[in-house]
């Protein structure tokens, strides 16, 4: 028994996290195969609730109505995923087997949010409520749940508080949740109240439908907060409601369909009997609502039992719609009319559909990780070697590729099994800027890391990079006149920056620059020429900064004398002393300069907006409570790169809110840090989904000048 308590506690810790779980995390979900791919692909998925299963209707009723439902989501091309526990596994989507052991289970649980980590130690198998639902489907990234009606304060409530945890939930979660109302034996009034005090945004669908609904009858004649007449306006509804970053979700409520709703007045009778039957027979707590649903079932001889498969499925249908439609347009270049952040985007016309370009190397990467302290001067390390591809260009486009960015990509590789691998694998990426090298191999990149993670040896063979030349910029000349974004990295010849810097310029489009090391840092930004100002971003960690600042100053890397920074511990800096000095002086030629500072997070450097140098340090510390970032790093050799992609998914969003380009940069490094691949596989766009709370910056006041 003791250690069965050990253990609940255990899961009562972890299911108290609440958002920390990774979408593919298989553990405490068990994610269906077909969820899992979806939402990796960002196709739409619908979550659904199986309390309906187990104590909403009698079997067979149940389990055909499980399955129709179901397949009307996939008659919408929309992913139904049918959330419940089954011998202590929280399932996320099933197989029919599984709905058939929900559907006939004779002692299943009615299983709140609250019961979970129990249902989970016991063993239980049961339906999920509303809240389980909506709490484990926001934990996996589904953005919309479909359900029969919700739960809500209940009469006398100001008395007994008796409110559903539902409405709770709905004021933690930012999910769509799509239903028939609220039942006439709540109060209705006061759940709507309630539901305000939650922050939850609450709507009714359709074009007469200026009341709340009732679950069975149209109207509550309680009037609705709010109105939107189509599934467009609703996905509109959801997307400001995403733009604004509020933490709570959004309620629609849809009427039922009108052949069901003349059968209302009986039902509603037959429901008003049931209550007092219920209150008679000293019926409480969560077995209130199962008797009053199959007591009323009895008195309209099976009636009831129709109208509310009938709304269940209405709604899943005009679910399976909201989700569709919501996925669409998170898609960059789609739009939703009167969206926020989609109106900033049309008005730069070049981000009408056009992909950004991405201009540098592809490379072999063969990575080894020793195992213990390196030991030198000739005996071999143990280590775990591993052979994958790399290169600072390609990885970044593969970044953007999983990102759901098709990047147009300008590279170089040899006629050889490796270019051909290049070519192969970078399907998602538009390779037609790549040239084949008959007399030349692939590039090779070798990196040692040491026990700790951390990069104590590099070398490469590279020559084939030298292809990637003036002429070859030319063949490619109509993506990059085309492009909202230009990346290069520093292999390209020098020749060849200087007229991407000029092209650019004349053309009005922003470049990013990834010194990538600080033996070519320098050689490569200098190359700008005549075009001083052409580079809008870069990211070099301090190395990589400390080498532009001294070819482009004449002067040699500043030193701390005293305190540089107001409010910011000189200890956790690192090597970030007079970063802002090296900095200072670059702003006048590159309004934004983001430096990586490893285990320290991100300095962003700016002067775009006055003539005073501005700096926001991003610690990484706090941290998001994410489980996946309990994960051990793996190595470091793709996590520059990786916030470099995000940061250009950031910005092709929104080129005017560099903090979240920022921090969503941030999300995908650290993706890569605890993956063994040189970019994360598990890297995909819900992970661009951050709050105002997640990698906050902080500005930093310089107070004394570095000498």
């Amino acid at each position: 028994m003791s250690n069965k308590i050990s253990f609940l506690f255990k899961r009562l810790n972890q299911f108290a996290a609440g958002k920390m779980y990774s979408t593919f995390q298989r553990y405490p979900f068990q994610l269906h195969k077909s969820v899992s791919e979806g939402i990796k692909q960002l196709k739409p998925v619908l979550a659904l609730e199986s309390t309906i299963i187990t104590h909403g209707m009698p079997y067979p009723d149940n389990l055909e109505t499980a399955l129709q439902v179901e397949e009307i989501a996939r008659q919408h091309d929309v992913i139904p995923a049918t959330i419940g526990v089954i011998n202590g596994k929280v399932h996320v989507g099933m197989y029919e087997e599984q709905l058939i052991a929900l559907a006939t289970c004779c002692n299943a649980k009615k299983l709140s949010k609250r019961d979970l980590p129990v249902a989970c130690v016991y063993g239980y198998t049961g339906g999920t409520t509303v809240s389980a639902t909506m709490f484990i489907a926001n934990s996996c990234g589904i953005k919309v749940f479909a359900t029969g009606g919700i739960g809500g304060v209940h009469r006398m409530g100001e008395h007994t508080l008796d409110i559903s945890a539902d409405l709770k939930e709905l004021g933690q979660n930012p999910i769509t949740l799509v239903c028939a109302g609220v039942k006439s034996i709540l109060d209705i009034k006061r759940t709507l109240e309630y539901l305000e005090t939650e922050g939850v945004t609450v709507a009714t669908i359709g074009n007469d439908a200026k009341n709340f609904p009732a679950f069975f009858t149209r109207s509550s004649k309680v009037p609705s907060p709010a109105n939107v007449e189509s599934v467009n306006q609703a996905v509109t509804l959801m997307q400001h409601h995403k733009d604004l970053n509020i933490a709570s979700g959004v309620l629609f409520a849809v009427p039922i369909p009108n052949k069901f709703a003349a059968q209302g007045i009986e039902i509603e009778n037959a429901i008003e009997k049931a209550v007092c039957e219920a209150s008679d027979m000293n019926i409480e707590g969560n077995k209130v609502t199962p008797y009053i649903l199959r007591r009323v079932n009895e008195l309209t001889k099976g009636q009831s039992l129709k109208a509310n498969i009938s709304l269940i499925k209405n709604n899943v249908k005009i679910g399976a719609q909201i989700a569709k439609k919501y996925m669409q347009y998170q898609i960059p270049g789609n739009s939703i009319s009167g969206s926020c952040q989609t109106i900033a985007m049309l008005n730069n016309e070049r981000k009408c559909g056009k992909p950004p370009v991405v201009i540098g190397g592809s490379n072999i990467d063969i990575v080894s990780k020793c195992s213990s302290a390196i030991q030198r001067e000739g005996p071999s390390n143990r280590s775990t070697i591993v052979q994958s591809l790399g290169g600072v260009a390609r990885n970044i486009a593969e970044a953007l590729s999983r990102l759901n960015i098709r990047p147009y990509f300008i590279s170089a590789v040899g006629s050889d099994h490796d270019g051909s691998r290049i070519i192969k694998d970078s399907q998602l990426t538009n390779t037609d800027g790549f040239v084949k090298v008959n007399s030349q191999r692939t590039g090779v990149y070798i990196a040692m890391f040491n026990h700790k993670g951390e990069l104590d040896v590099a070398a490469e063979d590279t020559e084939i990079h030298k292809n990637i030349d003036v002429s070859l910029v030319k063949e490619n000349l109509h993506s990059l006149k085309e492009s909202p974004l230009v990346c290069v990295d520093a292999n390209i010849p020098l020749e060849t920056m200087q007229y991407i810097c000029e092209v650019c310029s004349r053309s009005n489009i922003p470049i990013l620059y990834e010194p990538t090391g600080e033996l070519k840092a320098a050689d490569g930004y200098m190359a700008k020429g005549q075009c001083k100002q052409a580079i809008s971003y870069m990211t070099p960690n301090v190395a990589e900064l400390s080498a532009i600042y001294e070819a482009s100053s004449g002067f040699q890397t500043p030193y701390m004398k005293g305190d540089c920074f107001d409010g910011l511990d000189k200890s956790d800096l690192m090597e970030m002393d007079c970063v802002t000095e090296m900095c200072d002086h670059l702003l006048q030629f590159t309004p934004n300069i983001l430096v990586t500072l490893g285990a320290q997070g991100v300095l962003h450097a700016s002067a775009v907006e006055s003539e005073r140098s501005t700096f926001i340090h991003y610690p990484l510390r706090p941290r998001p409570s994410w489980n996946w970032l309990e994960e051990p790093v793996a190595n470091t050799s793709g996590c520059g790169d990786s916030f470099t992609a995000g940061f250009i998914y950031g910005l092709l969003e929104n080129p005017d809110d560099v903090d979240r380009a920022i921090r969503i940069g941030i999300t995908i490094s650290q993706r890569t840090l605890r993956s063994s691949d040189t970019i994360s596989r598990n890297i995909c766009k819900l992970d661009t989904f951050v709050s105002h709370e997640d990698w906050r910056g902080t500005e930093i006041k310089r107070i004394t000048k570095c000498v």
